[in-house]
């Protein structure tokens, strides 16, 4: 067969391209740093490295959903420990109140401090955080504590119900848990709730927190609800029972010191997750790089490679391509 010059030129001008193509697709990998720029040109790791980018996005809510929650439970701890800060200075103040020669006036005064230490609690133990009620269970519209007079006398209402009056935190609405996923594989038990084994307990109960219902006395267990109480009795000259009274304030201090130590145990929960979520991140980004990073030592020696073979392509070309009249024209 007869080969023609034309026939050279365009095979030339072929073999000429295709190294440059060539080194086009190196250089663009070497500036993205990334195997693939569309998933047509290596489908495998294209699909790896989205199931990987799946997983990745995944643990950024996990880990969004735990610092939130570590927020909520420091802002809650806080506040507990204020209010078991306030007791100490409610029994000091009901002990002022009935030694001594106090009148009444001077009683009904330190009354007035009780119930402004009581209504701070309920200020307190009312605070909204990240767009939720602290202590209002799954009751997020509104302030779930409220002090009201009743007959004279000031009672505490949890959620719209007397709190002494609450036998069982079932008899008050919006007391269900609430729970985060983490990423454990959040199950429901056979009864239909969230297994607390398989995600994070988000909520707060306002009442299991700071107590509920009465003792066999008759007496509040709320530490608000017995401060109010002691208001109550000091107001009506009963300083025999505001100082009864102001003796179960150690007991209902300890269900807050409770609440704590139950806050301090989500705590270390969260924690331990976070290092579960890091760690996982870490492995996922190993795959990631695999998926899809290069091998930037190789490509740059693949791209010398072709930078050789295309300039020897050219210098080529000189002995292809015959010399025309044009190149005696000066």
């Amino acid at each position: 067969m007869r080969v023609t010059q034309s026939m050279m030129t365009r095979q030339y001008m072929k073999n000429l391209n295709t190294n440059m193509n060539e080194m086009n697709k190196i250089n663009n990998r070497i500036l993205s740093k990334r195997k693939f720029s569309k998933a047509s040109e290596d489908p495998v790791n294209a699909a790896k490295a989205l199931n990987v980018r799946r997983n990745l996005e995944k643990l950024n809510t996990y880990e969004r959903n735990l610092k939130t929650a570590d927020s909520i439970l420091s802002a809650s701890e806080t506040i507990i420990m204020s209010l078991s800060s306030l007791t100490q200075n409610v029994k000091e103040s009901t002990l002022e109140a009935v030694n001594g020669t106090n009148s009444q006036d001077e009683v009904d005064i330190i009354a007035n401090q009780l119930f402004n230490f009581a209504d701070e609690m309920v200020k307190q133990l009312n605070t909204e955080f990240a767009g939720r009620q602290l202590f209002g269970g799954t009751n997020n519209t509104e302030p779930p504590f409220k002090i009201e007079d009743e007959g004279g006398e000031k009672v505490l209402y949890f959620n719209g119900v007397k709190i002494d009056d609450a036998a069982d935190l079932s008899d008050i609405p919006h007391t269900k848990d609430i729970y985060v996923d983490v990423g454990l594989g959040i199950q429901l038990g056979a009864d239909g709730e969230v297994d607390p084994q398989t995600a994070l307990k988000l909520s707060l109960n306002g009442a299991e927190a700071t107590g509920y219902g009465v003792d066999d006395d008759g007496d509040p267990k709320n530490v608000v609800s017995l401060t109010l109480s002691i208001v109550n009795s000091l107001r009506a000259g009963d300083k025999d029972r505001a100082l009864a009274l102001s003796s179960k304030l150690d007991e209902a201090n300890s269900a807050l010191l409770i609440s704590i130590a139950d806050i301090g145990n989500r705590s270390e929960y969260i924690e331990f997750n976070l290092e579960r979520v890091n760690s996982n991140r870490f492995n996922l980004l190993s795959e990631q790089n695999d998926a899809e990073s290069i091998d930037m030592a190789a490509e740059l020696i693949n791209y010398e490679v072709l930078q050789l073979a295309y300039n020897a392509t050219l210098q080529m070309g000189a002995t292809l391509i015959p010399p025309s009249i044009f190149d005696y024209i000066r």
